[in-house]
């Protein structure tokens, strides 16, 4: 989905690099944690690959895909505009649902780029090695019938599919974010309040997350990245948790439900429809009044 800034901060090799708590603490993660860590889920991350040695990564990870270069090591691979997207986007993920397992499958080259088809054969991939939840940090053609087709494919098997409503400050549907059943994010600010850049629209943005300076993990350490790119793990994450309550405890309410419903009201904070908070404790632990 492109980015509207990068700038660098360099951590170190833990996971004190994960500087900007703020924006965890905005989505109510911490009481979440305590019910649900995203045992058993896998969350396949389509991106430019992931820094498969990063040590706050390393462990989380399971085999993956290289779809561009079509080989079993899916790295994020530099220099470009794009270098490091997917292991910022993984470290999201990582941080939101930590013992959650991540898929890395590089579908973007270091530039961003990509190819329709082979991300359609992505997800069917990603839906076949067993994922629970797969993150779409970008945007593509939304004329595409293979894609659409097999993004409902793998829905149809119960796969969770979180995408980026896209960094153009606009409310024109985009794609795959505006496909049927694709939880598609915005991005918000620390004030609750829309990003500039971040796509907004009623009938197709379903909830919005932090996406303004946030920092995680990259190529080497930490950075700190702003997008709708970033905003997406964030749910993508939340998704992970809320499918592991879903099934430890059987529950009837869908994922996608659970993590839209119960999300904070800010729309008196927006003129735009960009939908509610995510509220990643209420989706997982409802109000008795809720229903499970």
């Amino acid at each position: 989905a492109g980015s509207p800034y990068r700038s660098w901060r360099w951590g170190g090799t833990d996971d004190s690099g994960y500087v900007n708590q703020h924006a965890f603490e905005q989505v109510n993660l911490a009481p979440a944690l305590k019910k649900y860590d995203g045992t058993g889920m896998v969350v396949a991350v389509l991106d430019t690959g992931v820094d498969l040695e990063h040590i706050a990564l390393k462990d989380s990870l399971i085999a993956g895909r290289d779809m561009i270069s079509d080989t079993a090591t899916p790295n994020d691979i530099g220099p470009g505009l794009a270098w490091g997207h997917g292991t910022h986007v993984a470290g999201i993920v990582h941080k939101m649902a930590p013992a959650s397992k991540i898929m890395p499958i590089r579908v973007l080259d270091s530039q961003g780029r990509g190819n329709t088809f082979v991300l359609a054969y992505a997800i069917e991939y990603a839906a076949q090695q067993g994922a629970d939840v797969i993150n779409l940090s970008l945007g593509a053609d939304c004329g595409s019938q293979v894609l659409s087709a097999t993004i409902q494919s793998a829905i149809a098997q119960g796969v969770i599919i979180v995408a980026a409503a896209g960094n153009g400050g606009t409310d024109i549907a985009q794609c795959p974010a505006s496909m049927p059943k694709v939880i598609a994010v915005a991005a918000v600010d620390e004030n609750k309040v829309r990003a500039s850049w971040s796509n907004y629209g009623a009938g197709w943005v379903d909830i919005a997350a932090p996406g303004v300076g946030i920092t995680s993990t990259f190529p080497g350490g930490y950075a700190s990245w702003s997008g709708t790119s970033m905003a997406t793990p964030f749910v993508a994450g939340a998704a992970a948790l809320a499918k592991q309550k879903k099934e430890a405890e059987n529950g009837t309410v869908a994922v996608d439900a659970m993590l839209i419903n119960r999300g904070e009201d800010i729309s008196g904070l927006n003129a735009e429809e960009i939908g509610p908070l995510l509220n990643v404790a209420a989706a997982v632990d409802p109000l008795p009044t809720e229903p499970e």
